[in-house]
């Protein structure tokens, strides 16, 4: 019998050992904006010189109001989706299109405008509606434990 459990521990042991080569990780290709065009302006590990700013055509630009766009994050190696503050230097093309933040080299693709979506037109806020008349056991519970340490 005790053949048995050391044959059974032999096994699971090796099971083990060989688990981590099984299941290695493999990374695989990052999902691009399809208006990336990484062909013509690939990503950069730093900014840019000037030399490689005249190869691509690109000059600098301050942002002159705040811009919303996928911005490649080379840590994770990744596109995140960011909003850069207006005053921020950035490198644009021909066409005015934001290419690179000019400060760390990183891409940046303009979010995809829907054809069909149209402007949406600015409004005054909408005024807040009035707190729930009969607030509810957890609402108030924390008012009652924020009273209390008042």
């Amino acid at each position: 019998m005790s053949k048995k459990w050391l044959a059974v521990v032999v096994l699971l042991l090796v099971g083990t050992l060989s688990l981590p080569a099984a299941t290695r990780v493999v990374r695989g290709e990052f999902a691009a904006p399809a208006s990336a065009e990484l062909e013509k302006f690939p990503l950069a590990k730093a900014p840019l010189t000037i030399q490689e700013m005249a190869m691509l055509d690109l000059r600098a630009t301050k942002l002159e109001a705040n811009w919303t766009g996928f911005n490649f994050n080379a840590r994770i190696d990744r596109f995140m989706l960011e909003t850069l503050p207006a005053g921020t230097l950035v490198l644009v093309d021909q066409n005015e299109v934001v290419r690179y933040k000019a400060d760390c080299g990183n891409r940046l693709v303009d979010l995809a405008k829907c054809p069909e979506c149209g402007s949406v037109p600015v409004t005054e806020p909408v005024p807040v509606a009035s707190p729930d008349p009969h607030p509810g056991l957890w609402q108030r519970m924390t008012e009652g434990i924020r009273d209390a340490a008042i």
